[in-house]
């Protein structure tokens, strides 16, 4: 048995969409608890740490001013083998709740993944929304987020 800690935080337009229950029912169906959930304003420092991976790409400008443009939820989830339980779990709630509002060619992903497609901006925010949620994906990342977010022992 491995109990393991994972953050998770849910982006605005997963906010917006209200799908944080359907992501809850899944930790239950995964025998995993959370704890800590509650509404949070992103600030650009701890920004750069959940997506320190992006902050050289070209999208991560666009990535922080829609991060920081609404409320977030976040929350702490524990658990035996939670890490690989979490990534199996936000994979098929990306796949089940995508939205079909774009059909890009390989060509315009690649020029997108350059930072020179026609509408960069508009692919950026949509792309990195689409994600809907993010989370950790080692506990020594999730206790330096944790310890960022909820400044009080957890």
């Amino acid at each position: 048995m491995c109990i393991q800690k994972v953050f998770v935080l849910f982006k605005p337009d997963c906010l917006k969409r209200e799908l944080v229950e359907d992501f809850l029912s899944g930790l239950s169906q995964e025998k995993l608890s959370y704890k800590n959930l509650q509404r949070i304003n992103i600030t650009k420092e701890i920004a750069k740490v959940i997506y320190r991976d992006c902050l050289e790409k070209h999208f991560y400008k666009d990535l922080e001013e829609f991060i920081l443009s609404n409320p977030c939820m976040a929350m702490i989830v524990l658990g035996d083998e939670a890490i690989n339980k979490v990534l199996r779990l936000k994979k098929s709630f990306r796949k089940k709740h995508k939205l079909v509002w774009l059909d890009l060619t390989e060509e315009e992903i690649l020029l997108w993944e350059n930072g020179k497609h026609s509408k960069q901006h508009e692919l950026n925010l949509k792309l990195r929304a689409e994600n809907l949620l993010h989370s950790t994906d080692t506990e020594s990342e999730a206790e330096e987020i944790i310890s960022l977010v909820y400044p009080i022992d957890t």
